[in-house]
């Protein structure tokens, strides 16, 4: 059993140096390749093909060389016309302007939180005094009922209201009745 255990024993680190030493090749030949690369996009690139050792000679693009030139009169030219100051004075008007309007927006909206804080207060107040009034109605209607006639009976109510005629007799006819009014 030792015996066999000390054989799988070397025979895995027989596979790993193995497994190893090609890896150890493979990150060679990586690395290798990097550089071939990288010296290819530094030498054979561009305008021309030169060796490793050779120089090129770079001329600037004279269109570039206008458009720099012409940048920098354009520059000269609106630092001599005052055109940072104008826009200066442009942009500072317009965040003045942007300014009051966060101001004039912010009133806007504190005026109406308190429009709406007021209306809440306002309903509230309304809604206690609706609770009130119902707790005054029923406290009353309660007395009522609790009320004693002084036949000795409870007091009664009359079911019907009494009916108004409406119906003119005389012979006018003008009616003074419900319908006039």
């Amino acid at each position: 059993v030792s015996l066999v255990m000390v054989l799988l024993i070397i025979w895995c680190t027989q596979r790993a140096g193995r497994y190893r030493k090609k890896m150890k090749k493979v990150q060679e030949d990586n690395k290798n390749l990097d550089e071939l690369i990288l010296d290819k996009k530094m030498y054979e690139g561009g305008l021309g093909a030169a060796g490793k050792d050779e120089d090129i000679d770079m001329v600037a693009n004279p269109m570039v060389v206008k458009f720099k030139g012409l940048q920098e009169q354009l520059k000269e030219y609106q630092a001599t016309t005052g055109y940072y100051e104008k826009e200066k004075k442009k942009h500072n008007e317009q965040i003045e302007r942007l300014r009051e309007q966060r101001a004039k927006l912010n009133e806007a909206v504190k005026k109406l939180k308190l429009q709406l804080e007021e209306q809440r207060n306002r309903v509230q107040a309304q809604k206690k005094l609706r609770e009130m009034r119902a707790q005054q109605a029923e406290n009353i209607n309660k007395e009522i009922a609790d009320q004693k006639s002084p036949v000795g009976g409870d007091v009664q109510y009359e079911a019907e209201d009494p009916a108004i005629d409406d119906d003119d007799e005389d012979e006018d006819g003008d009616d003074l009745g419900r319908e006039a009014i």
